[in-house]
């Protein structure tokens, strides 16, 4: 017997046949509906992170601690969450700050070294290595600049 993946129907059931559970309910409803009497089938569906009400007062009725233990778990999830939340974003900024501070000290390290070239009779080699760090710092920038646009405007 051919086994399916989990939340896939066979695929008899798929083609339209009826399995022996749903023929055996199928004649069920057939036989109370031949009898007389009514047949009401109901379905609820509930989306979202807590059960329905009804479910949770089913819960309540099972247990009476149900309830209380269902509404705690999810005040801690929505916590966690946030908290999590905080710290990626946290962590980003920090990031940002690192990156910040390295061109500022990059740019400062370049600015040096060519100026200390220059005081040193090294004119064009100083010149070129501030040119050199100045421009990389305003390359960088302008990268970074157009992919925070780009990035904006998938959104």
């Amino acid at each position: 017997m051919e086994k399916n993946p989990p939340n896939q129907m066979p695929e008899s059931q798929a083609l339209g046949e009826k399995s022996s559970e749903q023929r055996s309910f199928a004649e069920a409803i057939r036989t109370l509906a031949n009898s007389g009497m009514s047949v009401v089938l109901a379905e609820s569906y509930s989306r979202g992170p807590l059960p329905s009400p009804e479910a949770l007062e089913k819960y309540q009725q099972v247990s009476p601690e149900a309830l209380s233990l269902i509404l705690r778990e999810y005040d801690e999830e929505g916590t966690h969450r946030r908290n999590s939340e905080r710290l990626i974003i946290s962590d980003r900024v920090l990031m940002a700050r690192l990156g910040l501070l390295a061109a500022f000290l990059i740019t400062i390290l370049f600015l040096a070294a060519g100026f200390y070239l220059i005081l040193h009779g090294h004119d064009v080699a100083g010149a070129s290595i501030c040119g050199a760090g100045l421009v990389s710092v305003v390359i960088a920038f302008l990268r970074h600049t157009s992919s925070s646009s780009s990035s904006n405007g998938k959104k």
